[in-house]
C-alpha cells in the first residue's frame, strides 16, 4: 500500500513500503518524516511505524565500524599476499564477503596476477597449439565412418583450421592477457545487469571490481590444470577435449561460489545471471545473422 510523506508541512510525495525503507537506510527521508496511508486516521512519524523499526538511519550507519578485509591483498602489498589471495579464493571464498574490493586495489591485484601467471600462460598456449594438430586429425579420422552433408563439412573445417601453429597462438595469448583485467571488467558490467533482471541490487563499483577481480583468480589458480590438459592433449588428444571441458566446468562452479560469497548471494543466482547473458547475446547474434542474411536478400 502507497505511503504519503511530508516533512515541515511539505509533500515529498508517495512511495512504496520498500522506497520508504530504502530512503531512511540512505538518508533521503528522516525517521522524523510524518507519513500516511489510506486507514490512517492521522499522520505520524516513521520512527512510531513498526514496519520501520529496524531501519538504521544513514548517519548511524556511517557511524558503525567497518569490518576489516580478510583478503590479504588488500591488508598488504607482496607477493607472499597475492599467493595467499589466490589460495584463499580457492581453499576459502566466504571470506571474500569481507574484501572492500575497490577500483585501485581490484585492478593491481588484477595485473599482479597476470603478472604471475604470464609466462604460464604462454606455456599453455603453446602446448594448445600444439595440441590442436593431433586433436583435428583425431576428430577426422572419428568421423572417417560416418557419411552425410553435415560429416563431410565437419571434416573440412577441421582440415581448413590445421596448420594456425604457435606462432600465432603465442601473440594473441599475451594480448589477451595484458587486456583480461579490462575485458572481465566489461563482463563484470554484463553481470551487474543480468543481476539486476534478477532482482538483486547491488552497487555497480563493488560488483563489477569482484567480478574483474575473481575471474582473474579463478583464471590464474587453474593454469595447473590447464597445462596438465595441454600436456594430456599432446599424448592422447581426445581425452584431452574431455579434460578441458571438465576443467572449464570445475573453474565456472569455483567463480560462481567464489562470486555469489563476495555478493552474498546464492551461487546460482549467479549462474542465472550467466543464462540470462547467454540467451541475449545468442538472440542477438541470431538477429544480425537474421538481418544481414535478410539484407542479402533483398540486395541481390
Amino acid at each position: 500500500m502507497e505511503i504519503h510523506l511530508a516533512r515541515n508541512g511539505s509533500a515529498l510525495g508517495v512511495f512504496s513500503e520498500s522506497e520508504v525503507r530504502e530512503g531512511l537506510a540512505s538518508g533521503r527521508f528522516q525517521p522524523s518524516d510524518l507519513a500516511w496511508r489510506q486507514g490512517m486516521s492521522t499522520w505520524t512519524p516513521l520512527a512510531d511505524w513498526p514496519e520501520f523499526s529496524g531501519v538504521a538511519p544513514a548517519d548511524l550507519l556511517a557511524a558503525a565500524p567497518v569490518p576489516a578485509s580478510e583478503i590479504p591483498w588488500e591488508q598488504s602489498r607482496s607477493f607472499g599476499s597475492l599467493l595467499r589471495t589466490l589460495w584463499m579464493v580457492v581453499a576459502s571464498p566466504r571470506k571474500l564477503a569481507t574484501g572492500r574490493f575497490e577500483e585501485g586495489s581490484s585492478f593491481g591485484l588484477a595485473y599482479a596476477a597476470i603478472g604471475l601467471g604470464f609466462l604460464p600462460i604462454l606455456a599453455a598456449a603453446v602446448l594448445s597449439s600444439a595440441a590442436q594438430e593431433g586433436q583435428r586429425e583425431a576428430l577426422a579420422e572419428l568421423l572417417e565412418g560416418f557419411e552425410g552433408p553435415f560429416f563431410d563439412g565437419f571434416r573440412s573445417s577441421l582440415q581448413e583450421g590445421a596448420g594456425d601453429g604457435v606462432a600465432f597462438g603465442i601473440p594473441v595469448a599475451a594480448c589477451s592477457a595484458l587486456l583480461s583485467p579490462l575485458i572481465y571488467a566489461l563482463i563484470g558490467i554484463l553481470e551487474w545487469s543480468a543481476l539486476r533482471l534478477t532482482g538483486s541490487k547491488l552497487a555497480f563499483a563493488r560488483t563489477v571490481m569482484a567480478s574483474m577481480s575473481l575471474h582473474t583468480l579463478v583464471t590464474v589458480a587453474f593454469l595447473p590444470l590447464v597445462l596438465l590438459s595441454g600436456a594430456l592433449a599432446l599424448a592422447l588428444p581426445l581425452a584431452g577435449l574431455g579434460t578441458d571441458v571438465a576443467f572449464a566446468l570445475a573453474s565456472l562452479a569455483l567463480l560462481a561460489l567464489a562470486l555469489g560469497r563476495a555478493l552474498a548471494l546464492n551461487p546460482w543466482r549467479i549462474v542465472l545471471a550467466w543464462l540470462i547473458l547467454f540467451l541475449l547475446l545468442a538472440c542477438c547474434i541470431c538477429g544480425c545473422a537474421g538481418f544481414i542474411g535478410a539484407l542479402g536478400a533483398a540486395t541481390s
